[in-house]
């Protein structure tokens, strides 16, 4: 190798310097005595060849493909030893991260879900809802993170509040959502202002990796709690609505509502089970009404009618069914 040469005109070459030292004492040693042309013939090979070897490492790193998320491969479409171009399709993968998940409703059921965006703070005539609705995204991060970096300092923020009534929040499916209703003493742009201002004032918040904060009026985009089976243990993943599909279905007439579904929350060996395709149950929580009665259906009368007693006499009433 050009190392090995370099290391044995090196050797040569100093054998050669002592034997002329030996001769002719402090005389300078000639050039070619001291064999610098073949030193310099030499060094120049070994620059080349590490030059080389750099240029090959280099070439060896850029065939190492990664994926920016936890994924698997699902098909290579390259065998090794190929030439790659640019743009060339090498491989099908997927993240095990995140699934999605297709939920067939009929068209009235799409009055109940409220889909991510569709109407912020500013946006929700005023004296809608005394419901505040705060939102805020973390894709990858557990339910564990979700809930102590996200969603206790936004309850904690909520709790210096005046007029507040109570709050309810969920953590998970990659996001957090606090519910915060109030009894409506203040206006609702003070309420949001002051919420905002004390979130801002929350040391290390947002965490790094988390989407944008939002404050809702009414209720949040709609929710999800997904079961499915794998490998013989059922197991419960949350999950929201993320968009709905482009048309209906050609026969049933149904439409498409697309689910994020997180599996982050589960264990490692059993995250590596789930796959698509797997069939799976989905129950939606649906927009929130207020000043609403659940009544028996075995109460309805004829024609829709039910009974009420006030004041010590029956009276019957036709109700608004939602």
């Amino acid at each position: 190798t050009a190392q090995t040469q370099l290391s044995t005109l090196t050797a040569e070459a100093e054998a050669a310097r002592e034997e002329w030292r030996l001769l002719h004492g402090d005389a300078p040693v000639p050039t070619l005595v001291g064999k610098e042309p073949q030193l310099q013939e030499a060094r120049a090979k070994v620059a080349a060849a590490q030059a080389n070897l750099d240029a090959a490492e280099l070439n060896l790193e850029r065939t190492r493909i990664t994926l920016p998320w936890n994924g698997r491969i699902l098909e290579t479409h390259v065998d090794q030893g190929a030439v790659v171009n640019a743009n060339q399709a090498i491989a099908t993968a997927y993240a095990t991260d995140v699934f999605e998940l297709a939920v067939s409703l009929r068209q009235e059921q799409l009055k109940w879900i409220r889909l991510p965006g569709e109407t912020a703070a500013a946006e929700t005539p005023e004296g809608e809802s005394d419901r505040i609705v705060v939102q805020m995204e973390y894709p990858g991060a557990t339910a564990e993170a979700i809930e102590q970096e996200l969603t206790r300092p936004i309850e904690e923020a909520a709790k210096a509040l005046e007029g507040l009534m109570n709050i309810d929040s969920k953590s998970g499916g990659g996001q957090s959502l606090v519910s915060i209703r109030t009894t409506g003493e203040f206006s609702r742009q003070q309420t949001v202002d002051k919420l905002a201002i004390a979130l801002d004032q929350i040391a290390d918040f947002p965490p790094e990796g988390s989407g944008p904060l939002r404050i809702l009026l009414g209720d949040a985009p709609t929710t999800a709690q997904v079961q499915v089976d794998v490998s013989g243990e059922p197991l419960n993943l949350h999950g929201r609505v993320v968009r709905m599909g482009g048309q209906l279905g050609s026969m049933s007439r149904f439409a498409e509502v697309i689910l994020e579904v997180d599996t982050t929350s589960i264990a490692p060996e059993l995250q590596q089970r789930v796959l698509p395709g797997l069939f799976a149950q989905a129950t939606l929580e649906g927009r929130t009404l207020s000043e609403v009665t659940p009544i028996p259906r075995s109460s309805r009368r004829d024609q829709g009618v039910f009974w009420t007693v006030e004041d010590g006499r029956i009276a019957y009433v036709t109700p608004e069914i939602v």
